[in-house]
């Protein structure tokens, strides 16, 4: 069984699936019957897309937008998500005789659904799940978890934690998953809480000028992920979108949470609860001026 080839069906797109796919793609036990594209175009993913399709025209590859016209796979098959923002029905999940198996940037199941390094970032760690997927989203059979806590780091971002989960999860799912996909071992999930969340996003995007400057500032670094935009604040009916990036705790600020005491450039100095934030404006923003008050949003 174990040198029987592996047939692979592969759900992209990113960076890390890109990586797994040239993985797979130099194993001589690995056939690749097809390929799936995301479900949804995303601004972060357009110069990968041009990655992924010439990949798969470089190796003569099928390419399919999903599996609804798939009846039936071939004995030996596996599935591989590397990047996927679809939803596999339990019903195509019963036609892989070796399961699906996913990489999830959040600690399975206590970080569960949208956006996890976001909400992880807020609960003070980050992590990841290499898991064989089930009809429940993000709540399948745990093969590793590794978790990261944070302490005192407060320049950790969305981007740069992404980053690093890409590269630490690419090199255990190669030496599980890829390594012998007919005989992969599981372990217990980590014994937290249960949470799922929906694509909603924490405090709708909002910073509360009432927060503590730690809190801000751990805000807008779940937030950032270029292209997209940061974490915005209210002048007016004008939402404001900025990206914090430092601060100083002052016990003499007391009042007037969110009150613009300086502005060079785009550089905005801003009064919170018990400090001082500097923030970084995305646009020039010519309403935006010493002495005016930004709206708190809880």
């Amino acid at each position: 069984m174990t040198n029987q080839t592996v047939n692979v069906v592969f759900f992209g797109i990113s960076n890390l699936g890109i990586k797994i796919l040239k993985n797979i793609l130099k194993n001589k036990k690995f056939n690749i019957i097809f390929a799936i594209t995301r479900e949804k175009a995303k601004p972060h993913v357009v110069d990968i897309e041009k990655k992924y399709f010439n990949l798969i025209k470089q190796n003569n590859l099928n390419l399919k937008k999903n599996l609804i016209n798939i009846k039936k796979l071939p004995q030996n098959t596996i599935g591989i998500i590397g990047g996927y923002d679809g939803i596999v029905k339990k019903k195509d999940i019963e036609k892989f005789d070796l399961g699906i198996y996913n990489i999830h940037f959040g600690i399975i199941p206590y970080v569960r659904g949208c956006n996890p390094i976001m909400w992880s970032i807020l609960n003070n760690h980050f992590g990841y799940s290499i898991y064989k997927i089930d009809k429940k989203i993000d709540k399948g059979r745990n093969v590793y978890s590794k978790l990261y806590k944070i302490r005192s780091n407060l320049y950790l971002n969305s981007k740069n934690i992404y980053d690093l989960l890409s590269k630490s999860s690419f090199i255990k799912f190669k030496n599980t998953i890829l390594k012998n996909p007919n005989n992969i071992s599981f372990k217990k999930n980590l014994k937290l809480q249960s949470n799922y969340f929906n694509k909603h996003l924490p405090n709708n995007s909002y910073i509360s000028w009432n927060w503590k400057p730690e809190l801000i500032k751990k805000f807008s670094n779940a937030f950032y992920f270029p292209p997209y935009k940061s974490c915005r604040t209210k002048y007016k009916s004008k939402d404001i979108y900025l990206e914090v990036v430092d601060f100083k705790k002052k016990k003499s600020f007391k009042k007037d949470f969110g009150r613009i005491i300086k502005r060079n450039r785009r550089m905005i100095y801003i009064i919170v609860n018990g400090g001082l934030i500097k923030a970084k404006l995305h646009e020039e923003y010519s309403i935006i001026c010493k002495g005016i008050k930004l709206k708190s949003i809880e």
